[in-house]
């Protein structure tokens, strides 16, 4: 049998997982048909994070109240409750294996779980504000944790992991991606701001200024090609991840909702960028940006957040007024 191929799901919202390539659909907007197959129910504070696990049976919320909750995505039952109010988690992810998720808090903490017990397995210490971005590489080998004073540091995971190199990034951190091959780093910033790192030496390749207010999430393509962003008032950008110059731009005013996008994710082709804004959810054509479909949902608010599963068939949402997590289904 030969090796399976991987590709990574791109994902603005947040760190991005790998799926092989015979798992992952393809993008087919003949068969796109979002239905909402599930509610996982508990949730009475604003939801600040999703995460999927890699095998996309579990979901990671980090619950408005401080905790994180893992979720069995198939009976929306809740598996494992992490953490505690005073730590205030606020960023989630899922090792390329599924056995660890790591959190960023507000106590400044970089934490190691065991995502199959939930328990507690190490805390790693040396930010100085709150860790509000967290991300494994694709193998598994390089966590990066980001904090709201600008700084990115990177750990060699192991049996005991180890802090291997600290970035001076020049703002507070809202977002981390590296590209399949480990060797980049993208860190997104507020006040809109993507600077792309090599993961060896710590030394800046280059920096992206999208314009817009606030940046709300930035990653690398699936081959690791591109980069993406979106940012408040302007929309979403995609830009040469080589040099850093702009490739096309999604202004805001093309998904419907002014100044209200907030998360967006790419299918695992790159075919299909789904938006998430105050109200809405939009599915369109990478190239050229024809809409799909567009859901008008009142499960959704400002805040809202999206994740989608690594192959592609699955999405979750979670905001509102009176937050709840929805599990859709993308295909019929």
């Amino acid at each position: 049998m030969s090796p399976a191929r991987y590709i990574v799901l791109f994902v603005l919202a947040g760190c991005s997982l790998a799926a092989s390539a015979q798992d992952a659909v393809k993008t087919d907007f003949k068969r796109l048909a979002p239905r909402v197959v599930r509610t996982l129910k508990g949730n009475s504070k604003p939801i600040r994070c999703l995460a999927f696990s890699p095998d996309g049976q579990s979901v990671a919320s980090c619950e408005g109240d401080g905790r994180t909750v893992i979720w069995n995505v198939k009976n929306g039952r809740a598996q494992h409750t992490l953490g505690s109010k005073s730590q205030a988690i606020v960023a989630a992810a899922f090792s390329p294996d599924g056995q660890l998720l790591v959190t960023g808090d507000k106590a400044n903490k970089v934490k190691l779980w065991d995502a199959r017990s939930g328990k507690l397995k190490h805390t790693l210490a040396g930010h100085m504000g709150a860790v509000r971005a967290v991300c494994f590489s694709t193998d598994g080998k390089l966590l990066a944790s980001g904090d709201s004073n600008g700084r990115v540091l990177l750990w060699t995971v192991g049996a005991d992991p180890v802090q291997a190199k600290s970035i001076g990034a020049i703002r507070g951190v809202d977002a981390l991606h590296f590209t399949p091959d480990a060797k980049r780093l993208l860190s997104g910033h507020v006040k809109s701001l993507i600077q792309v790192w090599n993961a060896e030496t710590g030394k800046q390749i280059h920096r992206i200024s999208p314009g817009g207010r606030d940046l709300r999430g930035a990653a690398f393509s699936p081959d690791g090609k591109t980069i993406g962003g979106v940012a408040t008032h302007i929309g979403l950008g995609l830009w040469h991840a080589e040099s850093g110059e702009l490739i096309q731009a999604y202004p805001q005013t093309a998904f419907g909702d002014a100044d209200s996008m907030r998360a967006v994710a790419w299918s695992p082709d790159s075919r299909m960028v789904i938006s998430v804004g105050a109200y809405t959810i939009h599915f369109r054509q990478a190239v050229g940006g024809q809409l799909f479909k567009r859901i008008q949902t009142r499960d959704l608010d400002q805040n809202s957040k999206m994740a989608l599963s690594p192959d592609g068939r699955f999405m979750v949402t979670g905001g509102g007024p009176q937050p709840t997590i929805k599990v859709w289904q993308l295909y019929r």
